[in-house]
């Protein structure tokens, strides 16, 4: 994929250098057919719309809106890219003004200088946007190159303890490396840095991540959507001293039994959540209407508060 981003970066290099020395040599009176114009623009589509769209999945694989992610190519793109970018932009603006300032002074289209001044802009944003991505690209390969994920062994299916108020499970907590979901096993997911998130769907159990730390635990007791699904074995260490196993035959009544009265409440149509803190940490019951046990999200309060 890297080469191939590489060969459109170099495309769109090509063309802005073509454009340029067409522009060039318009505006020192050279006469150029209509048709060394002409394609031109119409090599701008393969490179531009192709840099939009890699763009486009690069920023839903980071899980960043359009604005996060412009402002993301902008702060990690070189300067001198941002400002032939930049410069780029006013020129071609500059080009249309002189275009509509001349009218029909400025003669066909195709041969003008202008036309050649405004390509140059949809030959310079890709290079800007397909350098950030290629970065990207390499940060994940080292990433995953580092954590091996692909050599971990296979998940060995060991029931999952939950341990109140920390939040720890099985020794795992908040805040602490990707790389100790190790003695879990090998998660489902290809690339779990870029995903997101390390799911075991026959664990019933996924643990999210931000900048490789663990933020977020679920398990998951019912699924009907996810092939390979097996419910979480999942006991919690309560702060009592009593172990609490929890499987999906597990009542809304047992929950409230354990935990006590929960923070806050949340009926829906299909379902509903019991909220409830436990060392500035939030816990998340979801449960059926029926009031069966669907699954428990386990993560740090500031984790709601952002979401929020």
């Amino acid at each position: 994929m890297i080469q191939i981003l590489h060969l459109i970066v170099a495309a769109a290099a090509f063309g802005f250098v073509a454009c340029l020395t067409v522009h060039v040599a318009s505006l020192l009176g050279a006469r150029l057919p209509g048709a060394v114009n002409l394609a031109l623009f119409l090599g701008v589509f393969p490179v531009f719309f192709s840099a939009i769209m890699v763009l486009q999945r690069q920023v839903r694989r980071l899980r960043l809106d359009p604005r996060q992610g412009m402002r993301t190519v902008v702060r990690e793109s070189p300067r001198w890219l941002l400002w032939l970018s930049g410069a780029s932009i006013a020129y071609a603006f500059a080009c249309w003004v002189s275009l509509f300032a001349k009218g029909r002074a400025a003669g066909p289209l195709e041969t003008s200088p202008e036309a050649s001044g405004f390509i140059l802009l949809f030959y310079a944003w890709p290079m800007t946007l397909l350098r950030f991505v290629i970065r990207q690209r390499k940060l994940e390969v080292e990433r995953l190159a580092r954590l091996r994920v692909r050599e971990w062994a296979a998940p060995r299916g060991e029931p999952f303890i939950l341990s109140l108020p920390s939040l720890e499970v099985n020794g795992l907590g908040f805040g602490d490396s990707v790389a100790r979901l190790e003695q879990v096993g090998r998660p489902d997911e290809d690339d779990p840095l870029v995903e997101g998130a390390f799911t075991y769907r026959a664990l019933g159990f996924r643990a999210g991540h931000e900048g490789e730390r663990i933020n977020y635990i679920d398990f998951i007791f019912r699924d009907d959507c996810q092939e390979g699904f097996s419910p979480c074995r999942l006991s919690v260490d309560l702060e009592d001293g009593r172990r609490l196993d929890l499987t999906p035959a597990t009542t809304v009544d047992d929950v409230r039994a354990a935990f006590g009265p929960p923070r806050d409440t949340d009926v829906g149509e299909m379902e509903q959540v019991l909220v409830y803190e436990r060392a500035g940490n939030t816990i998340e019951c979801e449960l059926t209407r029926e009031g069966k046990l669907i699954g428990i999200s386990a993560f740090p309060k500031e984790e709601e508060q952002s979401a929020q």
